[in-house]
């Protein structure tokens, strides 16, 4: 930016040395008034340019940035689908129940017995088992979850809804 300001104030010197030769003394003023008119119009386009490029750039770089936060947390979410039922129970479960709730507006706390007649309507008794926020494991083993396959289908079957 400072090459270009001071590449403007050469020309304009250069103009006005120029024109002091060759025009007229009284047409020097407004000749050199033209010429710095002209650097400043340039000066402005090459910031508004440059700005309409960092613009661009930055909202590349939000969406990529959006993009990586994204598949980070879907491979978090597959490789605890495919952990034990602690992670499940931990991780997934609350998040699917909020889905769950989300998605068809049945609320857990206004009405226990609707909220499992959906849920057993939606997903069928053994999916529901991996859903309902009520039915984590009290044992500290390290029960198997249910894997990839039924959380693909516990998030099919919620993006019906």
């Amino acid at each position: 930016m400072k090459k270009l300001v001071a590449a403007g104030i050469f020309v304009v010197a250069l103009f006005e040395l120029v024109a002091v030769v060759v025009l007229d003394r009284k047409l020097v003023v407004a000749a050199t008034g033209v010429m710095v008119a002209l650097v400043l119009l340039s000066l402005r386009w090459f910031w508004v340019r440059e700005a309409d490029l960092g613009a661009v750039a930055t909202s590349a770089n939000d969406a990529a940035e959006s993009l990586r936060r994204w598949m980070s947390r879907t491979e978090n979410l597959i490789s605890r689908a495919e952990s034990g039922r602690r992670d499940w129970d931990r991780h997934l479960r609350p998040m699917l129940a909020r889905q769950f709730e989300m998605a068809t507006g049945q609320r857990q706390a206004k009405d226990r017995a609707a909220f499992e007649a959906t849920g057993h309507m939606l997903f069928g008794s053994e999916l529901w088992a991996w859903v309902d926020p009520q039915n984590v494991s009290r044992t500290p083993g390290s029960e198997p979850g249910p894997g990839r396959e039924a959380l693909d289908e516990i998030l099919r079957r919620l993006e019906q809804v």
